[in-house]
């Protein structure tokens, strides 16, 4: 199967699959209306990048690094070279252009039990997850917090993408334990830009979104 038909697919079957759980939260329809956008914010975002240069190495059996060059890079033609050191501690020589060596280079990891990348982006979405959680739980955001679920499992058009290439060679029940960690920072992002919105989430609602979340995840065991 050509890579960039198999990525499609796996994606195709992810992004279908979070529509889908959207209805877990319907009966909150203004935070499912929010879900609902980021989703297909993050599906238009992560297709684009089946056309971004990038260089795939399998790290075993449905384990994954996928280094993509930046935008700001392929903007920058005049190249120059670097040495970096990936998220796998290996050090790697890279084509920068005019930019700095960890602008270049946004490297993922799709691992056993893991989902991880280095750009901007991931990081900031863990910390409005984190600050959506806050909303519901400040319990469970403290649990989830340190446990460094959504350090380990994150979120961004770049973990999504790899995650897309795993589903879409060994399919979406191997990666249940990822899907479910990223469909839980979904739902805090929702909650996040729903309260950003001036909205504040009833005591029922908290509750339910507070035992939903710690459902997925402890399904996992990932809260310990």
């Amino acid at each position: 199967m050509h890579i960039e038909s198999t990525i499609r697919k796996g994606l195709g079957e992810l992004f279908k699959f979070f529509k889908e759980r959207v209805k877990d939260i319907e009966w909150n329809k203004d935070l499912s209306t929010v879900v609902s956008e980021i989703i297909i914010d993050k599906e238009n975002k992560t297709l684009e990048l089946l056309h971004r240069p990038q260089m795939i190495f399998e790290l075993g059996k449905g384990a994954y690094r996928i280094e993509f060059k930046t935008s700001l890079a392929l903007r920058k033609r005049l190249e120059s070279y670097a040495v970096i050191v990936d998220l796998t501690g290996k050090e790697r020589i890279i084509k920068t252009g005019r930019v700095p060596a960890e602008q270049a280079l946004w490297t993922t990891i799709l691992g056993i039990d893991s989902l991880k990348c280095n750009c901007p982006d991931n990081i900031f979405n863990t910390i409005r997850a984190l600050r959506g959680l806050k909303e519901i739980s400040r319990e469970l955001a403290r649990i989830i917090d340190y446990a460094g679920v959504f350090d380990k499992y994150s979120i961004c058009k770049h973990t999504l993408y790899a995650l897309g290439l795993g589903i879409g060679f060994h399919g979406l029940k191997t990666y249940s334990k990822h899907i479910d960690a990223v469909w839980a920072q979904i739902i805090s992002l929702g909650v996040y830009y729903y309260t950003t919105k001036g909205k504040k989430l009833s005591r029922e609602a908290r509750v339910s979104l507070n035992k939903y979340i710690r459902g997925l995840l402890e399904k996992h065991n990932l809260l310990k």
